[in-house]
Order: C-alpha cells, then sequence, then structure tokens
C-alpha cells in the first residue's frame, strides 16, 4: 500500500526539519556523498535521498527527496531543498 502525496509532502516536510536541525559542520561531514536511507518496511516503507546540491564557504544548498516504491512517483518522486547558513540562518 502506498502512501498518499500529501502523506509523503509530511513526511518529507518532517525530515526537512531534521536535516536542517543539524549544525552546519555536521551536515558537511555527513553529505558528502548522497545518503540514502529507508524507514518503515514492507509495503510502507519509504526511501530518502539527502545531497547537497550547492556548496559555498558560506552556505550549503541541500535537496531531499521521498520515494515510496509506486511506480509513477517514482518517476518524479516529491522533492524539497532548503539553504543552511554557516551562521545558523536556514531558508526553506
Amino acid at each position: 500500500m502506498t502512501l498518499s502525496k500529501a502523506d509523503l509532502e509530511d513526511l518529507l516536510l518532517a525530515k526537512i526539519e531534521l536535516w536542517a536541525a543539524k549544525p552546519f559542520d555536521r551536515l558537511v561531514e555527513e553529505l558528502v556523498d548522497v545518503v540514502a536511507y529507508e524507514q518503515g518496511s514492507g509495503t510502507r516503507a519509504q526511501q530518502f535521498e539527502v545531497q547537497i546540491l550547492e556548496r559555498d564557504a558560506d552556505f550549503l544548498h541541500i535537496c531531499l527527496s521521498v520515494d515510496d516504491g509506486s511506480f509513477l512517483r517514482s518517476f518524479a518522486p516529491p522533492t524539497r531543498s532548503i539553504i543552511v547558513h554557516r551562521d545558523g540562518r536556514i531558508e526553506r
């Protein structure tokens, strides 16, 4: 059973908040490459991917997407990005 688009958006926004709460230097360390992880199991599993789109000395542009395994959504999974500044500001 796949989740509704609204449920996936809610999950994505919750994950964005978790990543946005991390300190700048920790994000740099953790996101050397694309980070992919799964939440849930079986037909209720979702895969999240997090990556740095743009890196500057003062900010990181981070992209997060979620895929629930449904065929059509796998072509264009719900995606959001944030900009995390070294001084702690977050642009959503």
